[in-house]
Formats: C-alpha cells, sequence, structure tokens
C-alpha cells in the first residue's frame, strides 16, 4: 500500500522500518508450511542447547494411550476450570454472582489502600483487612464460595497471596489481549515442533557455567564447551534463582537483585483431566506421592457425578506434574513478591557484557509475563536484538558504550514532583474525593503542596501519554501505576543520588535547555525531571 506513494527519495528508510518491525515480530508470518516452504533455506549458524530430551520446556504436550485410543494433552500451559460446591453440586447462580460481587469489591478495596501504604505489602494481608470489614456478613457456604475465588486468584499469579506485592500484583494487566482460552488440536506441542523444524538441537546437554567477555562467550555444559559470538539464555527464573548456572564474570548486581526479588510459583498443569491446583494445597501436592494425589482427585469427581447417578471409572493412565522440583524449571511461572515491581521484568531483559549475554523468557517481559505467547514474543525480540548486534560488529561499529559508575544505581529512575496549588479549593467533584480531603488541612497553612514519587523512565513516559487533565493523571498514577505520593523526606537516600545525577546534568546544559513539562491543569502542576541518561539509550 505504501510502496507505490512513498517517494523513491525515502526508499531506504522505508527499507529500514520494514526491516526493523518484520525482524522484532511486528509482522509475524507465523510457522505455517505455505509460508514457510517460501522461505529460502539458510545454513544456521545458530546451536541450541537443551537439557532435556525434549524441546519446548514448560510447553510439554504428552500423548496419553489406553483401549485403543490415543489423547494429547497438554501438561503446561493449560487452563479449564469450573465451580462446584464441596459435595458435588453446582454452585446455586444467584449466590455465586452475590459472593462474585462482593469479592470484586474487595479486590477494589484492597487495591485502593495500596494508595495509602508508605511501603509495598501482601495482596493477601489487603484482602484480610477488607474482609474483616464484612463482619458476620458472610456465612459458611459463602466463605467456601469466597475461598475458591481467592484460590484461582493464586493460581492466576503463580503464587500465595501472602507474598504477592500488592502494588504491584495486576501491573501487566492494561496489556491484556483478552479473549477466551483456546485449544490447539494436538496440543500446544504442535507449535514447537513447527519453530523447532531444522534447528540444531542438542539434547542431554545441561548448561552449568556461561563465560562472557568483550570477545564472545564460552557455554560450559558437562565437558564440552560451546563458542560463540553471543548467547541467549531462556532458562526459567526458578533456574535462575537456584543458581545451578554459573555466569562468569557474575551478572550485574541490580539483575541478581532482581532475580532474588521477583516470585515464583513451584505447580501448574495436569493430565488429560486437569486438575488445577494453587496455594499451600499446590505445595502439598508437589510432595504427595502420586497415588494419593489421584485418590483424592477421584473423591473430588465422585462427588460431583455419583449423586447424577454418573460412576467415575478408574483413570487409563494419570501423570502428575513436578513442575516444582524439576531441575530445568524450579517452578512454574513468575510473580511479583512483595518487594519487587514491574521494573524487575525489565532489569531482566537488559543485555550483558555490550551485547554478548541476552536474556529471553516469560520472566522478561513485564507486559505479558506468566504466558507462551509472552515466551514466544521475547524470543522474536532477542532474535532481533542478537541479529542488529551482530550486523553491527560486522560493520565495525560500536553498537553500545559502557554506562558510567553511578548509571546502574539511578538511570533508570526519574522524580516526579506534584505541586497543588489553591485552585484546588474551588474543585468540588475531585474524582478521588478521599484523597482531596486529606489534602485540605495542607492547604490551610499554605498555599502550595509539594509531593513527590520516584518512577522508572518507562512508567514517566505512560504518565506523559495520560490526556484529560490532572484528574485522569493522579488516578493513572495511583490506580494504574499504583504509586505513592509522598513528602521530600519520604523518598529516602535512594532519591539523594538522583538528584545529584540530576543537578549535575543541568550544569552541563546548554542555556535554553528545559526539563520535560507535563501539560499544567486546573488543579497543579505536573512536572517529570528526567534523570541523567544513560550513554547508548535510544
Amino acid at each position: 500500500m505504501f510502496v507505490d506513494v512513498i517517494p523513491d527519495r525515502f526508499s531506504g528508510l522505508l527499507d529500514s522500518a520494514y526491516n526493523y518491525v518484520v525482524s522484532y515480530g511486528y509482522i509475524n508470518f507465523g510457522v505455517a508450511s505455505p509460508i514457510k516452504d517460501r522461505i529460502p533455506a539458510v545454513p544456521s549458524k545458530v546451536t541450541v542447547l537443551e537439557g532435556r530430551k525434549r524441546a519446548g520446556g514448560s510447553l510439554y504436550t504428552k500423548k496419553m494411550e489406553g483401549r485403543n485410543k490415543v489423547a494429547a494433552t497438554d501438561l503446561g500451559w493449560s487452563v479449564l476450570t469450573e465451580t462446584y460446591r464441596d459435595d458435588g453440586k453446582h454452585v446455586d447462580k444467584d449466590l455465586d454472582q452475590k459472593v462474585e460481587a462482593a469479592y470484586n469489591r474487595l479486590l477494589d478495596n484492597a487495591c485502593k489502600l495500596r494508595q495509602e501504604m508508605s511501603q509495598d505489602v501482601s495482596l493477601g494481608a489487603a484482602l484480610k483487612t477488607s474482609l474483616e470489614c464484612l463482619g458476620d456478613n458472610m456465612n459458611d457456604e459463602d466463605m467456601s464460595l469466597f475461598n475458591w475465588h481467592l484460590a484461582n486468584l493464586e493460581f492466576a499469579n503463580a503464587g500465595l497471596l501472602s507474598n504477592i506485592s500488592l502494588a504491584f500484583w495486576d501491573q501487566d494487566d492494561p496489556y491484556d489481549m483478552g479473549g477466551d482460552h483456546g485449544f490447539l488440536p494436538g496440543g500446544n506441542g504442535r507449535l514447537d515442533q513447527l519453530l523447532t523444524e531444522n534447528v540444531p538441537i542438542t539434547f542431554e546437554q545441561t548448561v552449568h557455567t556461561i563465560h562472557h567477555g568483550s570477545d564472545g562467550v564460552q557455554v560450559v555444559a558437562g565437558g564440552v564447551v560451546f563458542e560463540g559470538e553471543m548467547a541467549l539464555s531462556t532458562v526459567p527464573l526458578g533456574v535462575l534463582k537456584s543458581g545451578s548456572i554459573k555466569f562468569i564474570p557474575e551478572l550485574p548486581q541490580r539483575k541478581l537483585d532482581a532475580i532474588k526479588r521477583l516470585g515464583y510459583a513451584t505447580v501448574a498443569g495436569g493430565p488429560l483431566l486437569l486438575a488445577l491446583v494453587a496455594g499451600e494445597a499446590a505445595h502439598k501436592f508437589e510432595i504427595m506421592p502420586p497415588i494419593d494425589a489421584v485418590t483424592k482427585v477421584l473423591q473430588i469427581l465422585n462427588g460431583i457425578y455419583e449423586p447424577q447417578g454418573n460412576e467415575v471409572p478408574l483413570p487409563i493412565q494419570t501423570v502428575c506434574t513436578r513442575w516444582g522440583s524439576d531441575p530445568f524449571s524450579f517452578g512454574s511461572y513468575s510473580n511479583v513478591a512483595v518487594g519487587a515491581s514491574g521494573d524487575d521484568y525489565e532489569i531482566l531483559t537488559e543485555t550483558v557484557r555490550e551485547g554478548r549475554l541476552f536474556f529471553a523468557g516469560e520472566a522478561t517481559t513485564g507486559r505479558y509475563p506468566a504466558t507462551m505467547h509472552g515466551v514466544f514474543l521475547t524470543g522474536l525480540r532477542e532474535s532481533a536484538k542478537m541479529a542488529h548486534h551482530a550486523s553491527v560488529r560486522t560493520l565495525g561499529l560500536n553498537v553500545e558504550k559502557k554506562p558510567s559508575k553511578d548509571a546502574h544505581s539511578a538511570s533508570s529512575k526519574a522524580i516526579l514532583r506534584v505541586t497543588f496549588n489553591d485552585a484546588m479549593r474551588t474543585e468540588q467533584h475531585h474524582s478521588n474525593k478521599s484523597h482531596f480531603q486529606q489534602l485540605q488541612f495542607h492547604f490551610n497553612h499554605q498555599q502550595e503542596l509539594h509531593v513527590y514519587t520516584l518512577l522508572s523512565k518507562k512508567q514517566a513516559l505512560e504518565l506523559w501519554e495520560v490526556r484529560g487533565g490532572d484528574d485522569m493523571r493522579q488516578n493513572f498514577l495511583t490506580e494504574k501505576l499504583g504509586v505513592k505520593l509522598v513528602g521530600r523526606k519520604g523518598l529516602g537516600s535512594s532519591a539523594d543520588s538522583i538528584i545529584a545525577s540530576i543537578m549535575a546534568e543541568r550544569g552541563k546544559r546548554k542555556p535554553g535547555s528545559s526539563s520535560l513539562t507535563l501539560k499544567p491543569g486546573s488543579e497543579g502542576k505536573w512536572v517529570y525531571t528526567e534523570e541523567k541518561r544513560r550513554q547508548g539509550d535510544e
């Protein structure tokens, strides 16, 4: 459509733009045979080391056989749910709607609490506080159904609610792709088969050491050393946490800290008739003998179907997953634990050693963590980055300059100052009445109130895009980003280095340069002051 209308002098720019969106997967041609057959075969310079006897990792489709029948089931990325009472009967629809509405209200109230918290607490603690406000309004049957919702929330977040961050548990919600769950005929393993076609994979190669330097990488698996220009690590977060792979030299401290902060669940998946277990029960099932686990599931099924006159036959074949103890996963998928944030996903994404060591996987995407499509997109992302670095090296260019000594500690952060002035007194319909009332006291004693928060560069740019005035910006800041506005002293010592860097950078600027200022509204002035950029940032 564009080729015929764009002047010839811009053809180079058009080619560059097209190559960019293709290499990063924004134009995705898929893996269908009619498309793949048209792609010229190119000798591969890639070697894939796989510790298992199969490819795919948590994408695992297993054939279940018995009585001359074969069925494919996904033991990893797959979901199926329905709600029953303990006695096997369906939950009353009116009761279901009532409890679900109460659950959603409590979840909303818990999320509002984070605006008032000076430090991160668990989502479980916030829900417990909100639940106590209900008092005796819920009977045993209500609570049983309410606990199902909590268990489902633990399943969705791959961890105990007592360990999940209140401030950031839903940080990926704005990027939800929506749509219903779907099942591929033959299982998700068909995707893996197509993606790995003609890819040289060396199986049962357990990597234990990765040497990375300015001249290349060495990956050691057993007694074999594989040398290359670059290496891409796609091991799960659980493996990085376990320390079973040694990086020489050690990974940057900020990446090690992010690995430590992010949470990781231990169980997911199940056999052809899926039994999904979450929370404390998941930890118990992880160490429970398989026969006991199957017996417990059959007891539940009998409670559901026997009252209806249906006999529950013994299973032909059973499989109990053990993702938590699997040495190649040590868990199912990541979550934002208390003390962590969405920024930690981005830190895990960062390239190490000037484009020599790369990282992909669900724990390296803040937008689509804990998803199969997230895994796939990170693979496209890192492949494009590696191709870019390889091309630049071929041209003899320096793709990435070393950051300054203080870059790792402060380069990705910015300070946001919000000034509330006397004009707020005339605002009678503020969107956040409780917050407005809290501010009234300050306006009785001074004309302006300055409050602050620390933002990542990504968060600051997202805030910059918000339209609709200061109310919308304040709502986005507190509701979507989950940050709290505090006094200057409330920022703590972490802000001191950023301020010092800002002052130093201002001293270097030419006359007439200015900060990036958000458009003022009637209620207050929003000023975003960016900290000194790391050299080489795009």
